[in-house]
């Protein structure tokens, strides 16, 4: 699955909050490895989540909540 993808499938459908369900975190934490294979950075791979959901029509707050989810290590984890 493309980064994109990853990236998209990392959020639920309906309420576009990030890596909540087990299946989301999952594809959360390959994000992290295909960015890392595709050599995209930290701006770069931030700026993707913005885009998605600039996309689905989320306000920025929602955006803004999501972002800082997508930046905390302990959001790709299952455990703790």
């Amino acid at each position: 699955m493309s980064l994109d993808n990853l990236i998209k499938s990392s959020y639920g459908i309906e309420d576009c909050l990030f890596a909540l369900h087990e299946f989301d975190r999952e594809r959360a934490l390959k994000s992290l490895i295909a960015a890392e294979e595709e050599d995209v950075g930290f701006a770069e791979f931030i700026q993707q989540h913005r885009d998605y959901l600039t996309s689905k029509n989320c306000s920025s707050e929602h955006i803004e909540k999501q972002i800082e989810r997508v930046k905390e290590i302990k959001s790709y984890f299952r455990l703790d």
